[in-house]
């Protein structure tokens, strides 16, 4: 998908994985006239690396449209539990 996980992708993976209460979220931005459609596929290529290399179960993966930013990028959250899911920060272009 020409998606580049960052370096903290297995800090990310073992903390959600050790810790039940946490929720893992994937906040995706993509870059101006890409879109929520090519979002998707990058959350979903990304769910399934997550879930398939570091054995994380996918009910405690959320995946986010974040908008458009001048560079795609996929930030990742650790949320506990029954708390807001983060909110995207808009880029205008």
């Amino acid at each position: 998908m020409g998606c580049d996980f960052s370096p903290n992708r297995e800090a990310f993976a073992k903390t959600l994985f050790s810790n039940p209460n946490l929720t893992g979220y994937l906040v995706v931005y993509t870059k101006f006239g890409k879109g929520k459609t090519h979002a998707d596929k990058v959350s979903s290529f990304a769910v399934k690396d997550l879930i398939k290399n570091f054995k994380i179960p996918r009910i405690r993966l959320k995946a986010l449209y974040g908008g458009n930013r001048e560079e795609p990028e996929i930030e990742f959250w650790l949320v506990p539990k029954g708390s807001i899911p983060p909110k995207p920060i808009l880029n205008k272009k």
